[in-house]
């Protein structure tokens, strides 16, 4: 009886055992892992920054206006001369000679009263306007005046193989807004611009000018020389600075060229530029003179600078006959 009761428990302790191996080989459930993802793409805000809106200037141009009927009297100013007068009041030097008989183009007197001839009031749009040759126009270079007012100077290129004349353009004073607030017509010191050659243009703006402005100029006239014209030989010997080179003097020589017959009248315009060959001055020379071909004349022209130091002055001619 005993070794049946042993047996019994024998077996039951056996059991319990396995039992207690069966749940040790249970794995245990396995912990949680973190787990990472694809990587973040950050979200780009595109903020404009402000930019500054530019001046569009228009393409129409608004009508100088021209002188009035009205003579009246103009006294000679330190460094005056006819063709600065001439594009000041929008008339030709012809006109003031004509108007003053006795008048000596090339030795004005300070203090001298002359006469500012009639004008008919007028636009440009309303002059006989013929289509003008493209001429290659560089931007107003513009200078204060003394008596508060403003000279613009346009430098004109022909890029053609004959001669030009009648050249003019209309420059435009703009706003700050892009508004034309005034307008003038631009003319040079010689009527014939040669082939390959570059002459200034120069246009006058009275008092009172606005305060921020941009300049810009339109080719208005242009034509083929009417005529041959004659060719004449400008040799400049000598130039001389002032102090400051605020003025320039040239001396030399005007030689008619052979080919020409006799002349009566010569031309010379002595341009002033500064270092960064901006322009900056202009005198005109005019003499009446028998000329034959192959004589030649001297000459004497000093030119006056409105702002910057002169850096170097070039010369151009005319003959008429």
């Amino acid at each position: 009886m005993k070794n049946i009761l042993w047996k019994i428990i024998l077996i039951g302790a056996f059991a319990i055992l396995g039992c207690s191996a069966c749940q040790r080989a249970t794995p245990p459930p396995p912990s949680p892992t973190r787990t990472v993802g694809g990587a973040l793409t950050p979200y780009v805000f595109a903020t404009p920054s402000p930019t500054p809106s530019p001046i569009h200037l228009p393409t129409t141009t608004q009508q100088p206006v021209l002188p009035t009927s009205t003579p009246f009297t103009y006294t000679i100013q330190e460094g005056d001369t006819l063709s600065g007068i001439a594009a000041r009041y929008n008339i030709t030097v012809d006109n003031i000679v004509m108007a003053n008989p006795g008048l000596k183009s090339n030795f004005l007197v300070i203090g001298e009263e002359i006469i500012i001839p009639a004008g008919e009031e007028n636009t440009v749009t309303n002059l006989p306007i013929t289509t003008p040759i493209p001429v290659s126009l560089l931007s107003p270079h513009c200078l204060p005046s003394r008596d508060g007012g403003m000279w613009c100077f346009v430098e004109a290129s022909n890029p053609l193989n004959t001669a030009l004349e009648n050249i003019s353009a209309v420059v435009n004073i703009y706003t700050a807004a892009g508004e034309i607030a005034m307008s003038s017509v631009a003319i040079p010191p010689l009527n014939v611009l040669h082939p390959q050659e570059a002459m200034p243009l120069t246009a006058y703006f009275p008092p009172p000018l606005p305060e921020d402005f941009q300049a810009s100029a339109v080719l208005f006239t242009a034509l083929p020389a009417s005529e041959q014209m004659a060719s004449t030989i400008i040799i400049v010997q000598d130039i001389s600075y002032s102090p400051g080179r605020q003025q320039a003097t040239l001396t030399g020589t005007i030689q008619l060229a052979e080919e020409n017959s006799s002349i009566q009248q010569i031309w010379v315009a002595g341009i002033a530029y500064d270092a960064e060959e901006n322009i900056v001055g202009i005198r005109k020379w005019v003499t009446g003179v028998d000329l034959s071909p192959g004589q030649s004349i001297p000459f004497t022209l000093t030119v006056f600078s409105l702002g910057p130091p002169i850096a170097d002055v070039k010369a151009l001619s005319e003959a008429r006959e």
